[in-house]
């Protein structure tokens, strides 16, 4: 009587495990979809910007690519993160130029660029050996950028 309870309560136990990814899947192949179209709304909303809303929407951009390719490392996706990692790289860059030509948002851009370096520096260190070089390139490429808007902010007139 006993081994019958346990018996059905293992039962129940699996059903429900193999239940519940099943249930999740679902929602995570409609995400990308939703996640494209408003990082593309975003890109778009950037290109257009001028001024210091440029660096603000661009940082934005960069951060959301950060952590897209956090979530494709995690999944095994290894090529398509690198190509997120040279993308938010990229944007850093413009958000950078857009800070540096209108001196806006130096400061904030700076902060920004520093927790995204930091961020990245983070994932830098969970990635396999082979995976690193090119994450470890743009932290150094984010720092460097902090830093020129550093000098840029504390420059002797």
């Amino acid at each position: 009587m006993r081994a019958a309870a346990t018996f059905r309560t293992l039962c129940t136990v699996a059903v429900l495990c193999c239940i519940a990814p099943a249930q999740q899947a679902a929602p995570r192949t409609a995400r990308p979809a939703a996640e494209s179209a408003a990082a593309a709304s975003l890109r778009k909303r950037a290109e257009a910007a001028q001024g210091g809303d440029r660096a603000k929407l661009f940082t934005e951009l960069a951060r959301d690519e950060v952590e897209q390719a956090n979530a494709k490392f995690n999944a095994g996706n290894a090529d398509s993160a690198q190509a997120d990692v040279a993308r938010a790289t990229a944007d850093a860059q413009e958000a950078t130029q857009a800070a540096l030509t209108t001196r806006k948002r130096l400061k904030q851009t700076q902060l920004a660029l520093h927790e995204l370096s930091r961020r990245l520096d983070g994932i830098e260190h969970s990635l396999s050996a082979e995976d690193r070089p090119p994450v470890k390139q743009a932290v150094d490429r984010l720092q460097a950028m902090a830093t020129q808007l550093l000098e840029a902010m504390f420059k002797h007139k």
